[in-house]
């Protein structure tokens, strides 16, 4: 009866060892597909980027062509002859290539499988104002994404990035909406719905 009583226990202790075991083991990570940038995407950032021939400084850095930083080893000569528009379309796709890697690795490391115009949206948006916004999760624009936002929310965190060295532009704040029109709709489009709107407050009265 005691050796029973022994293996009934002592079984019971394994029991619990496998159980805690499964409890303790972390979430198996989901698969996340990887995504590249849209011909859609790529676009739509011309049309909202213009285009610029001539190297000019913006807000800390030298930009050229379609809002693409500007190398340096090549400044000098885009600076007398311009950057041919083919050229600077191969410039854009390399640098958007940054980009939709540094959305990509957003996604695995917060285990958010975005689809494709949430997925564009973001890369049209970081390759605006870049990539180290991705890495704060107290970022109003990750929260969002992360907390799933949708509707007025969305566009709320998105919109507050319309500012430049201090000051507010008009022409940020167009392509905050259209992203967000992206994101939450799939439309590519400058030209946004009569639903869409913005109010401005002059803080001085």
């Amino acid at each position: 009866m005691l050796k029973r009583l022994v293996s009934v226990a002592l079984a019971a202790v394994l029991a619990l060892g496998i159980f805690t075991a499964v409890l303790a083991r972390p979430a198996q990570a989901v698969e996340i597909k990887q995504l590249h940038v849209s011909d859609k995407l790529v676009s739509l950032i011309k049309d909202m980027e213009g285009f610029d021939a001539i190297p000019y400084w913006d807000y800390g850095q030298w930009t050229v062509g379609f809002g693409s930083l500007c190398p340096e080893e090549h400044r000098a000569r885009y600076t007398a002859e311009g950057i041919p528009p083919d050229e600077a379309h191969a410039l854009m796709i390399q640098q958007l290539e940054k980009f939709e890697a540094d959305v990509n690795l957003f996604m695995v490391r917060n285990q958010r499988q975005l689809n494709q115009h949430q997925f564009d949206a973001l890369v049209s948006f970081v390759y605006n104002v870049g990539s180290a916004v991705l890495y704060n999760k107290q970022s109003n624009v990750v929260k969002a994404v992360l907390n799933g936002a949708e509707g007025n929310e969305f566009m709320y965190a998105i919109g507050q990035w319309c500012t430049a060295g201090g000051e507010f532009l008009l022409g940020l704040l167009r392509r905050r909406m259209s992203e967000a029109y992206m994101y939450l709709n799939g439309t590519y489009s400058e030209t946004l719905p009569g639903t869409f709107a913005y109010v401005m407050y002059d803080a001085n009265g």
